[in-house]
């Protein structure tokens, strides 16, 4: 079993801990990752695009020629999708797009990316995260007490069972930081951070989920 320190707020280590074989040191596989992430993505996505159908466009109450006589052929209104300003056939409209993977390979993907940062160095547990102020300067500096440069486009990501309300407010001004819930973690948050904190708490829910 993979063995970490385990900091507390001031950046002391102030024990070791043991880390599951089966979620830490796990065999990646790149093929699921792709596969688990491009369907995160693919359900980000709001299509909204829209064009209008021939019902939609204005205009269009009177026939634009008779019938006969005319040598033209017949046409019953401006509207049609024929004419320029007139309806538009099978164009974009707005719809709602679903992509599903088995719980099994979202899984495979979690366990996948975890074990990379565990390999990268890029994970810290933390026995206990606490702020007396809600500041984003107080919770920096403990990021920074712990060894993990957040510097300009360095996004950290970090793992707390039930975050307090001082938290909540000192992480919502930090661009580089987000908070998330282990029972919700998910493969693409993983990817798309840096660096990996820890609660310590966390990693029996997280243990407990895959």
């Amino acid at each position: 079993m993979p063995e970490v320190d385990v900091y507390d707020i001031d950046g002391k280590v102030v024990k070791k801990t043991k880390l599951n074989d089966s979620i830490f040191n796990f065999e990646p596989n790149s093929q699921v990752i792709s596969e688990v992430v491009t369907m995160y993505l693919a359900n980000m996505k709001i299509h909204t695009a829209s064009t209008k159908t021939r019902s939609e466009v204005s205009g269009g109450g009177k026939k634009p020629w008779r019938q006969k006589g005319t040598g033209r052929a017949r046409a019953g209104s401006i509207r049609s999708p024929i004419f320029r300003g007139g309806g538009i056939v099978f164009g974009p409209r707005p719809r709602i797009v679903i992509c599903h993977i088995p719980k099994k390979k979202r899984k495979i993907a979690l366990k996948s990316v975890l074990s990379l940062k565990m390999q990268e160095g890029k994970i810290r547990v933390v026995e206990d995260i606490k702020l007396k102020e809600g500041k984003s300067k107080q919770f920096n500096e403990i990021l920074q007490k712990i060894r993990i440069d957040n510097g300009k486009n360095r996004k950290a990501l970090v793992v707390i069972n039930s975050p307090s309300e001082t938290i909540c407010k000192a992480v919502s001004n930090l661009k580089e930081v987000r908070l998330k819930n282990p029972s919700i973690l998910n493969a693409l948050d993983v990817i798309s951070s840096d660096w990996l904190v820890l609660e310590l708490s966390s990693l029996s829910l997280l243990e407990k989920r895959i």
